[in-house]
């Protein structure tokens, strides 16, 4: 099984990575770590912690080691050619598997192309 996450979702379920490694569940996690919720800051050199947005992630946050903590596996990755070679090996491992993939703190979302996802609040459904 693959869990394909961002940093602010893994963050409110990553306790259950011990249920999954204690039963010895074979299940990938790809967390799309950009540093924050919905966006993260590109730069946290010379701010204190009071001056990080509380919407904001440290960009040191290991959430790898987090798996290899209760057993499963884990993985920090910076770049494509990274994920490309640890993939295969987090799919045939057979733990659980954390892949932390970091991400431009600044990247957006693709547009989306469904009219029921990006119609006006105010108008009225036809579902």
């Amino acid at each position: 099984m693959i869990a394909v996450v961002g940093d602010s979702a893994f963050g409110f379920s990553c306790a259950e990575l011990e249920t999954m490694c204690r039963y010895d569940l074979p299940v990938v996690f790809i967390i799309l770590n950009n540093n924050g919720i919905y966006q993260g800051l590109p730069n946290h050199e010379g701010l204190t912690r009071e001056q990080i947005p509380v919407t904001s992630l440290l960009p040191t946050a290991r959430y790898e080691l987090i798996a290899e903590a209760f057993g499963g596996r884990g993985w920090q990755v910076d770049n494509a050619q990274d994920l490309r070679q640890v993939l295969p090996e987090a799919m045939q491992c057979g733990k659980t598997c954390v892949v932390n993939v970091k991400i431009s703190p600044m990247g957006q979302r693709k547009p989306q192309q469904f009219a029921w996802l990006s119609r006006d609040a105010g108008a009225t459904s036809k579902l």
